[in-house]
């Protein structure tokens, strides 16, 4: 993987986390 793919991957982890603490 590349280095882009993981910062995406981890920027939609985070954004899932940050709903999931809204609610």
């Amino acid at each position: 993987m590349s280095r882009e793919t993981l910062q995406e991957s981890l920027s939609a982890v985070m954004d899932n986390e940050a709903d999931e603490l809204e609610l």
